[in-house]
């Protein structure tokens, strides 16, 4: 992708890809434990993820390499709501700050949403790794 997140960690559900191996609670968050599917083909070996409990939107993701070490903090914040441009009874809390840091190597990245929208009709198609890369170009 040209930036401290990998394509791996562009995903909207990581039910796809990790098992929840343990769930605690602090304060207003849930805090999960993951670990990869044996079939997931991801480079970590394991993950944290602390989720509003209000919200169950992602906070805080740490991600661990093949040796256990802490590789990757992902953090997610200024949650905005947004309608849907097609149905106005629904609306999307979404995170408009998103931050990669590389624990590793010093670096991060970060993305920020200034408009969004929802429902508009885009195919899934559109988001392939292909096309990812093609727009990357």
């Amino acid at each position: 992708v040209g930036s401290d997140f990998a394509y791996e960690d562009l995903t909207l559900s990581y039910t796809d890809k990790y098992d929840v191996t343990e769930m605690t609670e602090k304060g207003g968050q849930y805090i999960l434990s993951l670990t990869p599917k044996p079939d997931a083909g991801l480079s970590y070996s394991e993950a944290r993820m602390w989720a509003d409990k209000g919200t169950f939107l992602p906070t805080r993701a740490e991600f661990s390499d093949r040796q256990g070490r802490l590789l990757k903090v992902l953090t997610l914040s200024g949650v905005q709501v947004f309608p849907s441009t097609s149905d106005p009874q629904r609306s999307y809390p979404t995170p408009t700050r998103i931050e990669m840091a590389n624990v590793k190597t010093g670096s991060k990245t970060v993305i920020e949403l200034l408009k969004v929208e929802y429902d508009t009709g885009l195919s899934d198609d559109f988001f392939t790794v292909r096309n990812l890369k093609r727009g990357s170009a």
